[in-house]
């Protein structure tokens, strides 16, 4: 006759499954109150390698793994759906650069846009036109403050 998981077996694996480590696992489903650190260890290794227990614990990745599949199911969707809402927005107040981005955003998340690779850019010149009646003056004790974030 074969031998069915005990409750704290059960809880242990899915304790595992939930992220824990065998230890703390091993401390959260059994009582531990007499044991030393040292054979807490031991004995959660050995019921980690319990042929029932291993399957559990095995399958309980799985179902975590199917869990997440389907969360980044959800929000690649509900990405698309707000970046559809601010692209209506945007167009109704007839802003065409978030129109743009939102547009980028939705073509990123259903595959049909890869990303661009970033390239380095270096500003070696900068001419500045100043109205004619403007005084010209000594700035090289004026420390410039460069925004890296302004699209040119």
């Amino acid at each position: 006759m074969t031998e069915e998981p005990t409750t704290y077996m059960k809880g242990f694996a899915r304790s595992i499954g939930q992220g824990m480590n065998q230890a703390d696992a091993y401390r959260a489903n059994y009582d531990v109150s007499n044991m030393s650190a040292a054979a807490i260890y031991v004995e959660a290794s050995r019921l980690a390698n319990h042929p029932k227990v291993s399957l559990m614990i095995a399958n309980a990745d799985e179902v975590v793994e199917t869990s997440l599949q389907a969360k980044r199911v959800h929000t690649a969707e509900s990405l698309v759906d707000y970046y559809e809402a601010i692209y209506a927005g945007a167009m109704a107040d007839r802003q065409w650069a978030p129109a743009n981005r939102a547009t980028e955003g939705i073509a990123r998340l259903t595959g049909n846009l890869e990303p661009t690779p970033a390239t380095e850019v270096r500003i070696t010149k900068v001419t500045i036109v100043l109205p004619s009646d403007t005084k010209i003056v000594d700035v090289s004790e004026y420390k410039v403050d460069i925004d890296t974030e302004t699209e040119v």
